[in-house]
């Protein structure tokens, strides 16, 4: 008798929970919590990160160039649907990467004013492959700002 009464209880609940989110939806329309934003609904196999070292290979902060990694990330992104360039799951050829850093570079240059003589901007990947967690590193571009003086 309590198991069917436990039964009862969530079927009642279960519904009463699926009735308030449909009038929820019906109210509030095509807003969060009642609305699927792709963004959420599926996550890709890969993901990347970026960057920047001196002409010795040493890591030079964001915090010295004024700049966040999202900020060097959405950077990408802008650029690649700008120029037209398809990008994710490491498809970007090596001029395709050249030209974006490059681009990358000058932008952060203008907005932010740093002062590194050197710089190289990298691309990290990271990838699901089986059940491993696999990063592949990729230099995307070298300026040499010393050359130019």
């Amino acid at each position: 008798m309590n198991q069917i009464k436990n039964k009862v209880n969530w079927f009642i609940f279960t519904f009463g929970v699926f009735v308030l989110y449909g009038i929820g939806y019906l109210i509030f329309g095509e807003s969060h919590p009642f609305s699927r934003y792709p963004m959420y609904s599926s996550f890709p196999n890969w993901s990347y990160v970026f960057y920047f070292t001196d002409k010795h290979d040493k890591i030079i902060p964001f915090e010295t160039m004024n700049i966040h990694g999202v900020e060097v990330s959405h950077l990408y992104y802008l650029i690649s649907e700008d120029l037209q360039i398809l990008y994710g799951n490491f498809q970007e050829s090596k001029e395709d990467l050249d030209l974006l850093g490059t681009k990358m570079i000058e932008i952060i240059k203008v907005q932010t004013d740093f002062d590194h003589p050197f710089i190289k901007l990298y691309r990290g990947g990271y990838y699901l492959e089986n059940d491993s967690i696999i990063r592949i590193d990729q230099l995307m571009t070298t300026i040499d700002y010393e050359d130019s003086i």
